[in-house]
């Protein structure tokens, strides 16, 4: 519209501000409840606010609500907008204060916006744009002021921000300092549209009017900088733009979440609402708000009363250019709307002629129930389903079946004698009323005579009881209501009322007479209730009169008041008239029986009148079941296949959305938003045949909303699903339709199908889908879950049979039979083998050595290092004191050979010094069999073993021999956590805490010898949490108990410390261990690692300290290496020599081997000390015999030096040394 002249700048204008007093209904519009495709019927009811007469020398563009003031209601703020010249144009915003309804113009310093001014170069032509907004952008609990200026025609522009300071004062930020500086538009909106905290930004996409091609959506993220959404993620693509059209973002709906208001230029407004899916959905126009020429409609809760009003301005050009504010109040339809046809839940109920219904809970399962009197006399009983419809209990299930009266039946319910059961008040036809009383079982029996407190009181014929406390003393009284006429005919009465008095008994007196009206009553029901919800009883009435000789039905109202009095009201003689006023408003007065109660649970009254249902203020929402139908009778959306959500907006489980546009429009529903089925839907009538896991919609929003809580919006509109199918092993193919199960599962499905192992007892013998686990036959089992075959339960000495479930194959009773003789004759033959084996030991060597007395045995003496101190004696060793037999001494072991005597305090025995090489040691009877193995086996000891789970088995096999073979004992346990853990209850072996892992107790059973570390080239052991665990406990122990032998490294090729690896294989594993931090170990549950983490900061020096550890472990291992190594070069040049004759060279090797024993000397400097020793001729050593002899000797020789840990050993070792030299010497 071009914009026309002005006489004069700032024109007088007159104000005329009225507050919302007189008001006329302005149009209707259904709100559909949220999930439903019924709803409660809105009233807009005009009120005029503020209109100005005058020229256009203030021409209003645009206007915007907000409690500026914060004091509790919305103000006003107009832009007003004034021609500078032929081109240019200044707006100025004017403020209206809301006080108590009244609008009030603040002017000069009192205007909070009164030092803005916006420049524009044109005016808005077709339409009025949105230009201004009051919200808090920032997020401070102040609020903002955003403004569009520039060219309002060819939407040209930009968006200027105003800060609001602490003081009130608007600070306008510009540049890289407004969060719009890179937004170019003269229209907008703002709202927190993705549920995050903070506003959002819509505006139209393109630059100027001819560009534009829909709305663009900006989201604003956590560091305030905004973020373009486009395609789904835009909640407004696919909704259409044209010169003057406006959105706001509002919760319309009071659902929660906001909708929008799409305002048309010359044409009626509609509103989107968002879907459970938060898509949007277009409710239809409003046409009510059919905008003008000249217009602008703006949603808010102006009056504060919990629903969206409308501020709608517009231009009167005929009225002398008049712009008028209109508030249209929203308030909920007061009165009765029937629900006919299929909207009537009870419209399937079938009858003969009249009922007579009564709402109850008669079940007591919270929700009310109807019972039906019949004109036969007896009662009907239908029970309300959870979506509000009914199911007919017929025969034994109708609590009423035993009812019957004379005539119809009209019911009462209630609980007349206060037992906490309800009792039946029934009137009959011929005036009389009959009670009934529930049995334990819920059955009813009649009360008569002196027990009906109710016999004395009949009226001449169709009695209609209502029970109530009428007078508020506690007790129940009665209304009682006449059909015939004839009570009013002779006694001028025609409803009773009977007050119950402190006796029980009645007084009756007459409640209505209507003679002055000049009709005879017929047909009276009365209820009685707190209908209008104000705290005192009212009373409805319902039925037919006599006017000449028509019988029109009526209706009346009686509104207690606070004085105890009545205001009355009813309708006049037609079929056609309803009460006005009231909580029953719309009611038609038709002559039947009436029933109230609140069946559809939304907090008002509902009135069943005969079988014809009345709710107020019902309405239909178009639109409401996007992809789906209507069910009419309980307003719920009955969806296509596919779909799911309350209003059918979501794709179902096993659908995955494969639309493009987060508009819903109902006339593009095979376009929009499509739900497509995952493989094996169409064929299986299943996802992916039910034997995995579509990736659908669902399943797509279940992981965004894991991975951005905060996102619900955003996910739904974009987790759409790729309808893949992720199929359960050992299935495969697109729709996993191929794959069978293999020996030992069957086929079965729970959730999925799956391949399930066959439990112990049963099997399968060959793969495939149709077989099933079938028991082992008679006299075989199946141990194990997954079984192809049954094993027999056989035994070759012992009686045996199968346990009941034949999972198992478990020693006969009868056993005990044979089998206690044998245990006694065994424990009797076994008993004197620790006597035989190890009572007594032949003596190699004893000696003093230092502070303690060592005892070498001739051979392995297997007494367990954990039994402690033994008790033993010595014969045969010519030492006195030794061979004294009345003296007992403890021993303690110090290797498979040695022992060292103690005192029996544990402290080390002070004997005098001696030596001997004969004789022998015993051991007491109990020390004998407490302290030393059976049959050269130990009772109890083994090597705790430390590894990597993923390392290669075959290597860690090769490990144990290795470590088996090269120790002293010739027989040892191994505690494997693989073999002692049950691998399918890992969770359960670990135990609750630490202190109760399987891994913790074997190490702290006091029966563990040392802990066996079985390494590959990476040390994967090492960066395992669990194994660093073991460490730790293996460090703490070697600490604590001397006898614990530590930490040893073991490689598929020898047992480091014993010199039995390979010097690659070291180097790799000594390399990798040198660069490795124990801090950075992993583990499968976070939680383990950092307990275990904290359990070594928790140590003396933490990962420090057991670093430490590892390196002193492995350069013991990589010392004892280098021993081995020396020793076997040695070895083959004393090899290589005797091959060419020269023994120079193993003269002076054996020299420096024994120079070399104490650590003083190397090999070369012991060999030049023998350079000088004489030649021995190759021919004087041909006979191999004493080759061999002198070789032997060297190798003890070596042997000796090699284990010497002392100063005296080495002294021992070099005499030793230098006697088998000159006998190689003399042999040679």
């Amino acid at each position: 519209m071009p914009f026309m002249p002005r006489t004069a700048a700032l024109a007088a204008i007159v104000l005329i501000i009225s507050a919302p007093a007189e008001c006329a209904k302005g149009g209707e519009f259904c709100n559909a409840f949220r999930g439903k495709c019924h709803g409660n019927l809105g009233q807009f009811m005009s009120h005029t606010l503020l209109s100005e007469t005058g020229t256009r020398a203030s021409e209003v563009v645009d206007f915007a609500l907000a409690d500026w003031d914060r004091d509790g209601d919305l103000d006003l703020v107009l832009v007003a907008l004034a021609r500078n010249n032929h081109s240019s144009f200044s707006s100025h915003l004017r403020f209206f204060e809301n006080t108590a309804g009244n609008l009030s113009e603040r002017t000069g310093c009192s205007n909070p916006f009164g030092n803005i001014s916006i420049n524009y170069t044109s005016d808005w032509g077709i339409g009025r744009p949105q230009v201004l907004k009051l919200v808090d952008w920032d997020g401070d609990n102040r609020t903002d002021l955003i403004i569009a200026s520039g060219d309002l025609l060819n939407h040209l522009g930009n968006l200027r921000y105003f800060q609001q300071a602490p003081d009130g004062q608007l600070l306008e930020l510009t540049g890289a300092d407004s969060p719009f500086h890179m937004i170019s538009a003269v229209e907008f909106e703002t709202a927190d549209w993705d549920e995050d905290g903070d506003q959002d930004l819509f505006v139209p996409c393109g630059r100027g009017y001819s560009h534009r091609t829909g709305w663009c959506y900006f989201e604003q993220l956590q560091n305030s900088s905004l973020s373009p959404r486009t395609g789904v993620a835009n909640p407004l693509s696919g909704l259409p733009i044209d010169r003057g059209n406006r959105v706001q973002a509002v919760d319309w709906d009071g659902d929660g979440d906001l909708d929008i208001l799409y305002s048309r230029y010359l044409s009626s407004p509609k509103l989107y609402s968002r879907a459970a899916d938060m898509s949007l959905v277009d409710r239809g126009g409003m046409d009510f708000l059919r905008a003008g020429f000249d217009s602008v409609v703006v949603a808010a809760d102006f009056d504060g009363d919990g629903d969206c009003d409308v501020v709608k301005m517009e231009k009167h050009w005929s009225d002398g250019q008049v712009t008028s504010f209109e508030f249209l109040e929203q308030v909920p339809d007061p009165t009765l709307k029937q629900r006919s046809g299929t909207d009537n839940p009870f419209a399937e109920i079938q009858t003969d002629g009249a009922v007579f219904p009564e709402f109850v809970d008669w079940d007591g399962d919270g929700d009310v129930d109807l019972l039906l009197g019949t004109g036969m006399g007896s009662m009907r009983f239908f029970e309300r389903r959870a979506d509000g419809t009914v199911e007919e209990k017929i025969g034994t299930l109708n609590p009423f079946h035993a009812v019957n009266v004379s005539g119809r039946a009209v019911p009462k319910a209630i609980d007349w004698d206060s037992d906490g059961q309800l009792e039946l008040v029934v009137g009959a036809r011929d005036g009389s009323l009959h009670f009934f009383k529930q049995t334990s079982n819920g059955s009813l029996y009649a009360l008569t005579g002196q027990a009906n407190p109710f016999q004395n009181l009949t009226v001449r014929g169709f009695a209609a009881p209502e029970v109530v406390d009428w007078d508020g003393d506690g007790d129940l009284d009665l209304f009682l209501g006449s059909s015939t006429g004839r009570d009013f005919e002779t006694d001028g009465c025609g409803v009773f009322y009977y007050e119950q008095l402190d006796n029980a008994t009645f007084h009756g007196r007459c409640f209505l007479t209507l003679t002055q009206k000049n009709y005879i009553v017929f047909y009276v029901a009365p209820r009685a209730g707190d209908w209008d919800r104000d705290g005192d009883v009212d009373l409805l009435l319902i039925g037919s009169t006599k006017v000449d000789s028509m019988f029109p039905p009526n209706i009346w109202y009686f509104e207690r008041l606070a004085s105890d009095s009545f205001s009355e009201s009813w309708s006049e003689h037609s079929m056609s008239n309803y009460l006005e006023v009231g909580p029953f408003a719309g009611l038609p007065a038709w002559g039947a029986r009436v029933s109230i109660a609140d069946w559809d649970k939304d907090g008002d009254w509902d009135v069943l009148l005969g079988l014809q249902y009345f709710e107020g203020g019902w309405c239909k929402s178009p639109g409401s079941c996007q992809h789906g139908m209507c069910d009419p009778a309980t307003g719920t959306c009955k969806c296509w296949t596919g779909y799911d959500q309350a209003d059918c907006s979501g794709c179902g489980s096993g659908y995955f959305r494969i639309g493009k546009s987060a508009v819903y429009q109902p006339t593009e529903v095979a376009l929009t938003r499509k739900c497509s089925p995952c493989p094996g839907i169409l064929l299986h009538g299943t996802a992916c045949s039910s034997r995995g896991q579509c990736h659908d919609a669902k399943h797509a929003q279940e992981l965004a909303l894991e991975m951005s809580p905060s996102s619900r919006a955003y996910i739904n509109l974009t987790a759409f699903g790729e309808g893949d199918c992720e199929c359960s092993a050992p299935f495969h193919g697109k729709s996993c339709e191929r794959g069978e199960c293999g020996a030992g599962f069957e086929y079965v499905k729970s959730e999925l199908w799956s391949c399930r192992p066959c439990p112990p007892g049963y099997f399968k013998p060959g793969a495939g889908n149709g077989d099933r686990c079938e028991q082992c036959l008679k006299g075989h089992f199946a141990e194990f879950h997954g079984s192809f075959s049954c094993d027999e339960c056989t035994h070759f000495l012992w009686r045996v049979e199968v346990t009941q479930d034949r999972a198992g194959c478990q020693y006969s009773h009868m056993n005990v039979y044979i089998g206690l003789p044998l245990v006694l004759v065994s424990m009797l033959l076994f008993l004197p083998l620790p006597f035989a084996c190890s009572l007594r030991m032949v003596i190699l060597d004893i000696r003093t050595l230092g502070d303690r007395v060592q005892v070498t045995t001739n051979g392995q003496h297997y007494i367990l290092s954990r039994a402690g101190q033994v008790r033993v004696s010595f014969r045969g060793t010519k030492i006195p004191w030794l061979d004294d037999s009345s003296k007992v001494y403890y021993a303690r072991v110090e290797d498979y050979s040695k022992l060292s005597l103690h005192n029996k305090d544990g402290s080390k025995a002070m004997l005098p010094v001696s030596e001997t090489s004969r004789g022998e040691m015993r051991l007491l009877w109990r020390d004998a069999v407490l302290g030393v193995g059976l049959l050269n086996i130990p009772f109890i000891c083994w090597w705790f073993v430390s590894h990597y789970w993923g390392g290669s088995f075959s290597q860690f096999v090769e490990a144990l021999q290795k470590h088996s073979r090269g120790g002293a004992c010739t027989q040892l346990s191994y505690w494997i956590c693989t073999f002692s853990n049950n691998q399918w209850k890992v969770k359960e072996e670990l135990g609750e805490t630490w202190e109760h892992s399987s891994f913790y107790l074997a190490l702290r059973s006091g029966l563990c010898m040392g802990t066996l570390l079985v390494l590959d080239e990476e040390a994967m052991p090492l960066t395992r949490s669990w194994c660093l665990f073991e460490l730790l406990q293996t460090a703490v122990l070697s600490h604590e108990n001397a006898d614990f032998q530590g930490l040893l490294l073991c490689t598929h090729s020898g047992v480091m410390n014993y010199g039995q690896s390979n010097m690659d294989m070291a180097m790799s594993v000594s390399e990798k261990l040198s660069t490795l931090r124990l801090e950075d170990a992993s583990a499968s549950v976070q939680s383990d690692k950092e307990m275990i983490d904290d359990l070594v900061r928790q140590q003396p020096g933490g990962f420090t300290a057991i670093n430490q550890y590892l390196v002193a472990a492995v350069r013991g291992a990589l010392t004892a290496l280098q021993r081995r190594f020396q020793n076997d070069l040695n070895r083959l040049q004393v090899n290589l020599v005797a091959a060419d004759g020269s023994l120079r060279p193993n003269y002076a090797f054996f020299s420096g081997a024994i120079s070399s024993a104490d650590g003083r000397s190397s090999v070369s400097e012991a060999s030049r000390s023998a350079a000088s020793v004489e030649a021995i001729s190759r021919d004087e050593i041909r006979s191999s015999s004493l080759w061999h002899r002198a070789y032997c000797l060297a190798e003890k020789v070596l042997e000796a030096s090699k284990i010497s840990k002392t100063s005296t050993e080495v002294q021992s070792v070099q005499s030793q040394g230098r006697f088998c030299l000159h006998q190689f010497a003399s042999l040679a």
